[in-house]
C-alpha cells in the first residue's frame, strides 16, 4: 500500500513532460509551414517584379522604377509581413532590351516560439528571379 502512494503522482510528471514536448514538435510543424510559405510568396513576388521589369525596359513608355517593383512585391506578399520586405534589382548590364533584371526579395521571418521566449534572432529568407529584357 505504501509503494502504491508514493508513485501516485509519476503519471502527472510523466504526461507533463510528454505534453511538453508534444506542444513543442506542434509548434516546430506550424513554423515549418510557415517558413515554407514564406518563401515561396517571396519567390513568387520575385518572380512578379522581374517579369514586370522585363516587359518595362528602358525603351517602354513606362520605364520601371524600385519604387515600382518594391511595391509590386510587397502588394504580392499576400498573408505575410511586408514591413521588414527588401527589394534589389540589378540590370545587366543596363535596362535596354536584351539586357537582364534580377529581382531579389529579403524578408525577416520570425519563428512563432521566439515571440514567447525572446530567444534567437529572426532569419533572413531569401529568394531572386530574373529575365531578359523584352520591351
Amino acid at each position: 500500500m505504501r509503494a502504491r502512494r508514493s508513485r501516485r503522482g509519476g503519471a502527472i510528471v510523466e504526461g507533463a513532460l510528454a505534453l511538453t514536448v508534444i506542444i513543442l514538435m506542434f509548434f516546430g510543424l506550424i513554423d515549418f509551414g510557415r517558413l515554407m510559405f514564406t518563401y515561396n510568396s517571396l519567390a513568387y513576388a520575385a518572380q512578379q517584379a522581374a517579369r514586370y521589369a522585363s516587359v518595362h525596359g528602358s525603351s517602354s513608355k513606362t520605364p520601371a522604377t524600385l519604387n515600382q517593383l518594391d511595391s509590386i512585391t510587397k502588394a504580392t506578399m499576400i498573408g505575410t509581413l511586408s514591413a521588414d520586405l527588401t527589394t534589389t534589382v540589378t540590370w545587366t548590364p543596363n535596362a535596354d532590351p536584351g539586357s537582364l533584371v534580377s529581382v531579389q526579395v529579403t524578408c525577416a521571418f520570425r519563428p512563432l516560439l521566439s515571440a514567447f521566449t525572446r530567444i534567437g534572432s529572426p532569419l533572413n529568407i531569401k529568394s531572386s528571379a530574373g529575365m531578359t529584357i523584352t520591351n
